[in-house]
């Protein structure tokens, strides 16, 4: 839906909720800023995430919170991704979607 970093942290969250974060971090500070931007708790996002068992559904619940993101918060979540590019480029290449 247009939100930099929002399927990573979708990823982390429940990975953790499956007791299996390996080395990720949840929630971390870019995690922190995307949800806060959202008007989100990092328990939350947690609670979305175990009662929408899909991406859709996660997308839905999200839904009314990202259509009523105004200008300023595009521009936020723009700046957000030129801010770090170059990290979540080496993360892509570091596990192989580069």
């Amino acid at each position: 839906m247009g939100i930099p970093w929002l399927g990573r942290a979708i990823d982390k969250g429940r990975m953790l909720l499956g007791d299996k974060p390996g080395d990720y971090v949840f929630p971390c500070a870019m995690d922190e800023e995307i949800l806060a931007r959202l008007s989100l708790t990092p328990d939350q996002f947690l609670a979305i995430l175990e009662t929408s068992p899909g991406d859709g559904e996660v997308l839905q619940a999200l839904s009314h919170r990202i259509s009523s993101l105004g200008p300023g918060d595009w521009m936020a979540l723009d700046v957000f991704l030129v801010r770090h590019s170059r990290l979540i480029d080496d993360q892509d290449r570091e596990e192989g979607r580069l």
